[in-house]
């Protein structure tokens, strides 16, 4: 019975010895490191009650602080997320933040919940920390740039291939050759107003471009796309804007030897552009909108700029609120441009 005691006491001792010295060599564990199922984190028992154990790393934070836990925290800066593969310890997020500013007060890097925890200062924090120090603010403006580029081009095909349509589906369908136009046109329209924005740039993107085995730059694929597509809804508010016009503005013109196709261009379509200016503002406006897709054919815009500041600190609040704030700005600037074009017009008529 002594015999058992002093040997509960010796294993006792033994332990509490194990645990002054674990830990003490902070490169190896030289001293007292026990790794009895070889997982890299000691196995030394630290509560003999419990069985708790020391679980720290055999290898020592990367930057020198001290060693890791299992838990992966490290025992000096609190730095996350170790390599468990080669036990390296990667200081990827970091967790003390006494601030309460959103970063770590060891390396300046986002905490690991700031996302789920912080008030709005700090979101706004790391917003600001993406934008301006990490120049964020850069990507945002190129991709601002590439989203109206795509817009405007967009457009100017749209009203190219949208005017050709439309004269198509007003001229005279006295021969085959017309109906055939005309046929071929409806085909077109339908087919660009009856599907999806994003499906067309995936099929021009991945599916048509490698069977002709052409290789484009994703911005011109997407002004192409967005002409096509803009073309097909500008046909149908031409063909209105022509219908608007006083037949007898053709027969007019007619009257005075003008051929049909130069009448409409010269007399027809002019007047009809004033009657549509508002709708072509609208389509603009759409456009502009929908270069938020284009994302997924790899183009960089400012919907994909702002996706990225959010994405580098999980936090999406603010650059998402910032991003809708562009968007509208731009929106009400076109907004703007179309009402004083549309005065400016108005202004050549009274003196007219």
């Amino acid at each position: 019975m002594k015999f058992k005691r002093l040997l509960s006491l010796l294993v006792i001792l033994m332990t509490v010895l194990s645990l002054a010295s674990c830990g003490k060599d902070p490169d190896d564990h030289a001293e007292s490191f026990i790794d009895t199922n070889g997982d890299g984190y000691c196995d030394a028992v630290v509560d003999a009650e419990f069985g708790t154990k020391c679980n720290r790393a055999a290898a020592p934070c990367a930057n020198g602080h001290g060693e890791m836990s299992k838990a992966g925290y490290c025992m000096d800066c609190h730095f996350m997320h170790p390599d468990y593969s080669e036990f390296k310890i990667v200081h990827k997020i970091c967790a003390d933040d006494l601030h309460g500013d959103g970063f770590c007060d060891v390396c300046g890097q986002p905490t690991a919940n700031s996302s789920n925890t912080q008030d709005i200062a700090v979101k706004w924090n790391l917003f600001y920390h993406g934008f301006i120090a990490k120049e964020g603010y850069k990507e945002v403006l190129k991709g601002l740039l590439v989203t109206i580029e795509i817009a405007i081009l967009g457009l100017a095909i749209g009203i190219i291939l949208g005017t050709a349509i439309a004269l198509v589906k007003v001229m005279p369908k006295s021969n085959w050759f017309a109906k055939t136009l005309n046929v071929i046109c409806d085909i077109y329209v339908g087919f660009f107003r009856g599907t999806p924005m994003v499906v067309q740039l995936l099929i021009g993107y991945f599916v048509l471009l490698p069977a002709l085995g052409i290789a484009l730059d994703g911005v011109i694929v997407a002004i192409i796309i967005f002409g096509m597509n803009s073309g097909a809804y500008v046909s149908e508010i031409m063909r209105a804007g022509i219908n608007s016009v006083d037949p007898g503005q053709l027969e007019a013109g007619r009257a005075v030897g003008l051929p049909f196709w130069t009448a409409m261009l010269k007399i027809v379509i002019p007047q009809s552009i004033k009657n549509i200016l508002p709708t072509l503002g609208n389509e603009f406006i759409v456009l502009v909108k929908e270069t938020s897709i284009v994302s997924f054919i790899a183009v960089v815009d400012v919907t994909k700029a702002f996706k990225s500041i959010a994405d580098a600190n999980y936090e999406y609040l603010i650059p998402y609120i910032m991003l809708a704030i562009v968007y509208l700005v731009v929106v009400m600037i076109i907004t703007l441009g179309i009402k004083l074009m549309e005065r400016r017009l108005k202004r050549n008529e009274r003196k007219a």
